[in-house]
């Protein structure tokens, strides 16, 4: 191809070149390409009958490369503890890699190129030790994070509690403010290794923010929604021992703290409540003592929720008959517990 012939083609000069440029970006157009993408293709088709091959295109959007993002865990150093990108619910995305802490607390996380400015997670659980109080294991599985700023991130309460404050509406200024008036001082930095550099009273405080968390939330998972909730009330009281569970209640009554469901997402498969195991009652007729797994099915059909109740036998559900007729007898007193009635309560979020 004629170097006089390449520079016609490109910026559109020759009529020829209008044509074959108006063909190609219809096509791009019907695969979803970008205009520059229709430029490439006219790149790589001008030529006419010229029997030499032209070079590949190069993709307008090569796939990302992975890289590395290392750090450290700390309330004290974690050990043992799950290390993810964040899913959206302070949980691990199944898609990306995950690794665990080491026996100092470090970590190596394999990550996409455009790992800068997203959220990753530490799982805190039963089985992950603190170096500080080394045979004390936590009580409670519940989440510390940050958001990546570059190939060395460190995870920590304090950036947890920046994380937390960003997404209840608040600027990364304000966040880091909050943080150094819990610490009062005005050069903490959220994801220094407070340990490493011997900062005792920014240890102390990132200690008793997780030690306080899991006294108030008490045994068992604490949901990511209450971790925020409860960083969030730190930095409202700008104290860690005077918050109550009020003040988290409060918080979590910030809608940026909530996930909303949609209805029929949820119910597209049939939901279940267990009301336990119960003996049948039908008025009028002696109970039978010998004790049924019974469970609420909530099924949507069109706009219309059925809750039926089911009785288990044989390894087999079925609707109970009469419906209603499963009770719970305590202390002599009957309770009912007909269809939708006597199961957990649903928060309206």
């Amino acid at each position: 191809m004629k170097k006089n012939q390449m520079n016609s083609d490109i910026y559109g000069v020759t009529p020829k070149s209008n044509e074959r440029k108006t063909r190609l970006k219809a096509i791009a157009h019907a695969f979803g390409l970008g205009v520059g993408s229709a430029t490439l293709l006219t790149l790589g088709g001008c030529g006419g009958g010229d029997s030499t091959t032209s070079p590949a295109a190069t993709p307008s959007n090569p796939p990302a490369q992975s890289t590395s993002i290392t750090g450290k865990a700390i309330d004290g150093y974690l050990v043992n503890a799950k290390v993810c990108f964040d899913d959206g619910q302070g949980g691990c995305d199944a898609s990306l890699p995950t690794t665990m802490t080491d026996g100092t607390g470090s970590y190596t996380l394999d990550a996409p190129r455009d790992a800068v400015g997203r959220q990753i997670n530490v799982i805190v659980t039963p089985q992950t030790s603190d170096l500080s109080n080394p045979g004390v294991p936590f009580n409670s599985t519940f989440t510390l994070s940050a958001v990546v700023t570059g190939g060395s991130q460190n995870i920590t309460p304090l950036t947890t509690l920046v994380v937390s404050q960003v997404k209840a509406g608040h600027t990364q200024a304000e966040a880091l403010q909050a943080v150094q008036n819990l610490t009062g001082s005005t050069s903490t930095d959220p994801g220094a290794d407070y340990i490493a550099v011997r900062d005792t009273n920014t240890t102390a405080i990132a200690a008793s923010m997780v030690s306080h968390m899991t006294t108030l939330s008490g045994q068992g998972p604490i949901s990511w929604a209450q971790v925020q909730a409860t960083m969030n009330a730190y930095a409202a009281k700008g104290s860690i021992d005077g918050v109550q569970q009020a003040d988290i209640n409060a918080q979590l009554a910030n809608l940026a703290l909530s996930t909303a469901v949609d209805a029929a997402t949820a119910l597209a498969d049939p939901l279940y409540t267990v009301n336990g195991d119960l003996m049948q009652h039908v008025i009028g007729q002696p109970p039978t003592f010998g004790l049924s797994p019974i469970r609420e099915n909530f099924t949507l059909s069109g706009s219309t929720l059925s809750v039926v109740q089911e009785a288990q036998s044989n390894g087999s559900w079925s609707p109970a008959t009469p419906i209603g007729s499963y009770d719970a007898f305590f202390s002599s007193s009957w309770i009912s517990l007909s269809g939708g009635v006597g199961n957990y309560e649903m928060k309206a979020d």
